[in-house]
């Protein structure tokens, strides 16, 4: 099919030089809450869009949507808002961890004058503090206008997703095909393992939550034709053209045409059957889909919670050593028992039941983990090896926690 290996070649183009380093970018997405912890909407005089246009004196660009603010732009920073007004901080490719830190410390510094100014502040954790979904005014985004109407044909979770839920996402680089391949498998088969530690979800829908991996639940129940990518390829076949013909496969929600949103049923491979797709029009293609680890021209893990920004870099931390050199990495996955895609969903399926208690793969959830902070502190310098104490600590206190209650 020409249109599987037009999406397959723009994957491939992302393929970077070994030679430039190993790159990683971050994208945060926070809570905007007043002083007594509630949601700010996006709407009104005090409203989350009114802080964009105080924080714009920053930027270089805005952007708009149906007349309204919904973004910035501003060298390696760009602020965008999800279907809820979550308030997402994309931050470009860095080399270094500190890079990253001095990128966020910009952000905050510019956000918080506007912030201050109405008396709200940030909340970084995966699910909404105290308000409901249903209570949450969507932004005036068309596009999400209709995944609404599409996901709540199937059932509540595009909801809690859409309004509800926010998240830490990391986005690292490929080679080759080959080193594509293996770090995509390494990412999917690591998964659940990485929404463990970082699940930061106590609350959900207003309640106490106590289980785990609660933003993974809800994922797995918004649209399993685009979540799960057992229905499209194994895990031993994966390639630039495989995973093309997953995003080909997938209803497309809606699409663009004369510059317009409009709504659409049918599959990219449907709508664009013998014809030739543009760049954006592949890209928006490869954002339909929601799998825990997605491509671009990068490779996107998307399975952690938001977290606070020192557990966020830590975390950020732990993805650059494991696979900035994949050689230890690679060895400690082909050791477990993780030949299939159906291995990997068992795995997730003992760690929403028994947590760090679990086991993934025929070992100890702990013990995976302790062989995954080896490894990343073994390829890391001595001083970003000092970026994975903050989840190496809270790992720790998890543990704790969990020995303490089997007593």
């Amino acid at each position: 099919m020409v249109i599987v290996n037009d999406i397959a070649a723009y994957i491939k183009e992302g393929c970077k030089s070994r030679e430039n380093g190993f790159y990683l970018g971050i994208e945060l997405e926070h809570f905007v809450i007043d002083s007594c912890g509630r949601s700010v909407s996006y709407y009104g005089g005090k409203g989350v869009e009114a802080v964009l246009k105080k924080m714009s004196v920053f930027y270089d660009e805005e952007i708009y949507s149906d007349g309204h603010l919904v973004g910035l732009k501003g060298g390696d920073l760009l602020i965008s808002l999800e279907p809820g007004a979550q308030l997402e901080i994309s931050i470009s490719p860095k080399a270094h961890m500190s890079e990253i830190v001095e990128a966020y410390s910009r952000f905050i510094d510019m956000a918080l004058p506007a912030l201050k100014e109405f008396g709200y502040s940030l909340a970084l954790c995966g699910y909404r503090p105290h308000s409901k979904a249903e209570d949450i005014e969507t932004i005036p985004k068309k596009r999400y206008r209709y995944m609404e109407e599409h996901f709540a044909a199937i059932g509540p979770f595009g909801r809690y997703m859409m309004k509800g839920t926010a998240a830490t996402q990391i986005s690292i680089d490929y080679y080759s095909e080959r080193d594509f391949a293996e770090k995509y498998m390494a990412a999917v088969v690591l998964a659940p393992v990485f929404s463990l530690l970082c699940d930061n979800s106590p609350v959900f829908e207003g309640e106490p939550n106590t289980k785990p991996l609660l933003r993974a639940r809800i994922w797995d129940g918004v649209d399993p034709e685009r979540t799960d990518i057992s229905r499209h390829f194994s895990l031993e076949g994966v390639s630039f053209e495989a995973y093309a013909g997953y995003a080909v496969g997938v209803p497309l929600i809606f699409r663009h045409e004369n510059g317009e949103c409009i709504k659409c049923g049918q599959s990219f491979g449907e709508v664009y059957s013998g014809k030739k797709a543009s760049i954006s029009e592949i890209e928006h293609a490869l954002s339909m889909v929601f799998p825990d680890v997605r491509v671009k021209k990068f490779i996107e893990i998307r399975c952690a919670d938001s977290m606070p920004i020192e557990l966020s870099v830590s975390y950020a931390a732990l993805i650059k050593g494991l696979f900035m050199d994949t050689g230890a990495l690679i060895k400690c996955v082909s050791e477990l028992k993780a030949g299939s895609l159906s291995d990997v969903a068992a795995a997730k399926e003992s760690i929403m039941a028994y947590g760090a208690s679990g086991r993934a793969y025929g070992a100890e959830v702990a013990v995976l983990v302790r062989r995954l902070f080896e490894i990343a502190g073994g390829n890391l310098g001595k001083d970003e090896r000092e970026y994975l104490r903050p989840l190496e600590s809270k790992w720790k206190e998890v543990l704790q926690k969990n020995a303490h209650e089997k007593n």
